[in-house]
């Protein structure tokens, strides 16, 4: 009796950690959101403009108070309700995407940025959103097995702070093709952010956390 009230307790004590990988092409951004992410938790985090190229991994435990990010935590500060986001911030590089599939099986949730500004240098938009989506599509969602089909799927358009973006319901559509296309019904969710300036993290952080709460049975987070 007394060692299953100890482990009771200690589970109570504990907080639920949940795995979060973050993958995109290079300069897409990944890294400069796990460092707003950071920023907005109260954390030591990376100058912006100082941030190289990830020819790794960033590793980095994120504290969530009830829904939100720590700093919007106010009245929904729920303490049997905190969890722990472990989000991995992959490398971008065409010769290092190979290594992003031996994350799935143990991961929660799936973070894909891109970069949906529009560039005068670009010279054709039209190629850079294939290439975009064609990595979405062979390097993400043609490897998930059907051990992973309850992993939600978040995409993020980041650079919304430029002056010119792709319009999202374009995005919407091109991803969409390709969701549907697969045999597993996804849950997924397309939502246009700002990792520079914070603005659309605490919606995608949000609705992050409530498909990971609500796959907490089948997919459920270790406790640390």
């Amino acid at each position: 009796m007394f060692h299953l009230v100890q482990s009771i307790y200690n589970k109570i004590k504990e907080k639920p950690e949940y795995s979060v990988l973050i993958l995109g092409i290079e300069n897409s951004g990944k890294t400069t959101f796990l460092e707003q992410l950071k920023k907005k938790s109260k954390m030591n985090f990376k100058n912006f403009n100082k941030i190289m190229p990830t020819m790794g991994q960033n590793v980095a435990n994120i504290p969530i108070i009830g829904e939100n990010l720590l700093e919007n935590s106010g009245a929904l500060d729920r303490r049997n309700n905190d969890l722990v986001l472990r989000v991995w911030d992959l490398s971008g590089q065409k010769k290092l995407r190979k290594l992003w599939s031996r994350y799935f099986d143990k991961c929660h949730a799936i973070i894909y940025i891109l970069d949906s500004s529009l560039d005068e240098k670009d010279e054709n938009m039209s190629a850079k959103m294939a290439d975009v989506v064609s990595v979405f599509k062979n390097d993400l969602l043609s490897l998930l097995n059907t051990n992973n089909h309850n992993i939600p799927i978040l995409i993020l358009a980041n650079k919304q702070d430029k002056s010119d973006v792709v319009d999202i319901v374009d995005l919407k559509i091109a991803f969409n093709q390709e969701l549907q296309k697969t045999d597993e019904d996804f849950d997924s969710r397309i939502l246009p952010i700002s990792a520079v300036t914070g603005e659309g993290v605490d919606v995608a952080v949000n609705w992050l956390v409530t498909r990971l709460r609500r796959n907490s049975e089948t997919r459920p987070p270790v406790y640390k």
